[in-house]
């Protein structure tokens, strides 16, 4: 079996299989080419040795190789941050697949996004057709951030079964003090998207740098 290593964490290097079970592994050097499974979008790479690199290196090494970083809030709730510069339809139908089975049994997902490209290379060709895939992978709550966002966020409300599925919120610090209040402990929100716009100005305000 062929493990795609998706998160560094603070206590190691949570993976998830091919059958989106989550686990965690133990920690190696990202700096071994062997740690590299490949080059996808949002992957592959397996972390730190014990007492090793310390998290700066980390962070710059997830960066580099596009991963998914791992934080904690205050509340208990874990926030999964997309390095993946500029992500595509399929790029974030991968990412959410991984997030929804992480949280299947314990609690909600919430994913806050910006701006994501829709084009004809991609599986997921339409507006239409990713909405509805976020529907069918089970997004808890759908928070688009700034004008760039709201044509996905609005078609994730028109595929929910349910209101209030999706908001579509202006600007950067609306969203963010959304997203201070909505996880509780054992829920997971992902942020994704371009690195234009309003979502940077969620990632200042969450004190997240890059």
């Amino acid at each position: 079996m062929t493990w795609r290593v998706d998160a560094i964490t603070r206590w190691g290097s949570q993976c998830v299989d091919e059958e989106g079970e989550a686990l965690t592994l133990g920690l190696i050097d990202p700096n071994d080419p062997a740690a590299l499974i490949s080059r996808q979008p949002v992957i592959d790479l397996l972390a730190q040795s014990e007492g090793g690199l310390d998290q700066t290196a980390v962070r710059g090494v997830a960066q580099s190789a596009h991963l998914v970083e791992v934080f904690e809030f205050d509340s208990g709730a874990t926030c999964w941050m997309d390095w993946t510069e500029s992500p595509h339809a399929d790029d974030l139908v991968s990412v959410v697949k991984k997030a929804s089975a992480a949280v299947r049994d314990s609690g909600r997902l919430l994913v806050v996004a910006g701006l994501v490209a829709v084009g004809a290379e991609d599986d997921y060709d339409s507006l239409p057709a990713l909405g509805a895939a976020m529907i069918r992978l089970r997004v808890d709550q759908w928070l688009g951030v700034g004008v760039e966002a709201k044509a996905l966020a609005t078609q994730v409300g028109l595929e929910g079964s349910w209101d209030g599925e999706s908001l579509w919120l202006e600007n950067a610090a609306t969203a963010y003090d959304y997203l201070r209040g909505w996880p509780n402990e054992n829920d997971l929100v992902l942020i994704t998207g371009h690195r234009f716009g309003e979502l940077p100005g969620v990632l200042e305000l969450m004190g997240v740098t890059r």
